[in-house]
């Protein structure tokens, strides 16, 4: 059931960003130039961290700063 609601909930948020023309890219810089200092440093921080993970860091490596289904898949991982 979780990964049910896991995917429904990033199924969804693609959606949302789909449908008010966002490609993706512009939520995130959005949503990092709101951040705080300290937000966007443990989001670095985090980011970071899993680049040596055996489940994402191929991902981090390769889509480090890209776009919003990349970010929602690590933050998913965070939670």
């Amino acid at each position: 059931m979780t990964l049910d609601v896991e995917h429904f909930a990033k199924v969804r948020l693609l959606a949302l960003a789909e449908d008010h023309g966002e490609d993706g890219y512009g939520v995130l810089r959005d949503y990092l130039a709101s951040a705080s200092r300290n937000q966007r440093s443990y989001i670095q921080s985090e980011i970071d961290r899993r680049e040596g993970s055996p489940y994402s860091g191929d991902m981090v490596r390769k889509y480090r700063d890209d776009m919003l289904w990349k970010l929602e898949g690590l933050l998913w991982e965070v939670g």
